[in-house]
């Protein structure tokens, strides 16, 4: 969404209503006078949208504008950067019941006999 012109996307996104206030300081004390007026400030302000980064957008929605930054994503650790190895063999499953049934290993404790229903 950075572009040097946002007044016309500011301008589509529309304004909303705050509250300015001004308050008298003296010295390092604020004052007892002071005045607040009600103020139109643009919903997806232009000065932001000038600055911002690769990235970075402004979520426009009916209630207000959200700037959010998008992460690029991580590399895959599957990827081959080198592409000089090939790839293995395939490997063929084939489904249980059609006569290729390997033994089972007898270590351990079988699959059928830790899921089967209690006694």
């Amino acid at each position: 969404m950075r572009t040097p012109h946002p007044e016309p996307i500011s301008q589509l996104a529309g304004t909303r209503r705050v509250i300015e206030t001004a308050t008298k300081v003296t010295g390092p004390w604020w004052g007892d006078e002071g005045s607040s007026r009600v103020q139109h400030a643009w919903t997806a302000d232009p000065g932001i949208a000038r600055r911002l980064a690769t990235g970075q957008a402004g979520y426009i929605t009916a209630g207000g504008c959200t700037w959010v930054h998008i992460a690029r994503p991580a590399p895959s650790p599957l990827t081959n950067p080198g592409g000089t190895s090939r790839p293995g063999p395939p490997v063929i499953i084939t489904p249980p019941g059609t006569g290729q049934d390997q033994p089972r290993a007898s270590a351990g404790v079988p699959l059928d006999d830790a899921f089967a229903p209690a006694a």
